[in-house]
């Protein structure tokens, strides 16, 4: 469902509960919205960890936990961290919740604050370009030093034909 049929009512929620102008909003919007896809997206890792691994964890004196941290945990990193890099540059784009939920100007997001520089009449090109390189730069930082797993996650949770 997209998230603009959504926004009045949880622009009404949101009043009720006077979250108006509170970054709180946005991550709650965001993570409402995020966490369905993240969820379809990462059952394709979980599927493929063969449960005897658990199971051996389990006969050589593991409790379920420390069976899940020490071998499930490492399998599913790839996965994890291909998911999670989906999330966090859809959430870094996303522009909707912002710009409803933020009127204050020191809590808007950098796709909100980029759009104050098209005016009606002008358009500050310049501003507007070293603005999208300074948008641009976490996520190229994030990319840098999850590439090494993103790779091998994107390849884990393929469908076996």
């Amino acid at each position: 469902m997209p998230g603009a049929l959504l926004l009045v009512p949880l622009f009404q929620i949101f009043a009720k509960l006077q979250m108006i102008n509170s970054l709180g909003s946005v991550v709650i919007a965001e993570t409402v919205f995020q966490l369905p896809l993240s969820m379809i997206l990462i059952s394709g890792f979980i599927r493929n960890v063969p449960q005897s691994l658990e199971e051996a964890a389990w006969v050589d004196g593991c409790d379920r936990f420390a069976a899940f941290r020490i071998v499930v945990l490492p399998l599913l990193r790839p996965g994890l961290i291909a998911v999670g890099s989906f999330a966090f540059v859809h959430a870094w784009n996303h522009f909707l919740f912002a710009l409803m939920f933020l009127s204050d100007q020191s809590k808007q997001t950098i796709p909100v604050g980029l759009n104050t520089l098209m005016g009606a009449d002008s358009v500050d090109l310049g501003a507007l370009a070293a603005g999208g390189i300074i948008a641009a730069v976490p996520v190229v930082i994030v990319f840098a030093f999850i590439q090494k797993w993103l790779i091998t996650g994107f390849s884990a949770g393929a469908v076996k034909g």
